[in-house]
């Protein structure tokens, strides 16, 4: 039995799905919802390549929060080791002023 075009370009979709292509399947799914015949069908896709573009976009947010929450990490740690060395020369400070 010949596949129809829906069925062609869902069967790619999935495949890319399950690879973690969300870009490529979202174009996929696109052109299935493009050449269905049968209504749900054409939901199915444009539904199915909603969500892919939702995944793309939340993987997108979750790299940029990780990457400000590796800046903000490496920024107080800079403050601590400034703190530490604002201690230190207070205490000396003290200590060589007390000598005198």
């Amino acid at each position: 039995m010949k596949k129809t075009p829906y069925s062609a370009a869902a069967e790619q979709a999935r495949r890319y799905e399950q690879a973690k292509q969300f870009d490529l399947a979202a174009i996929s799914w696109k052109r299935a919802a493009s050449v269905a015949r049968l209504r749900v069908n054409q939901e199915w896709a444009a539904v199915r390549a909603d969500v892919c573009e939702k995944i793309l976009s939340l993987a997108a947010r979750m790299e940029h929060l990780q990457e400000s929450a590796s800046e903000r990490a490496k920024e107080a740690a800079k403050t601590k080791a400034k703190k530490k060395m604002a201690d230190a020369l207070e205490a000396h400070i003290k200590t060589t002023s007390e000598e005198a």
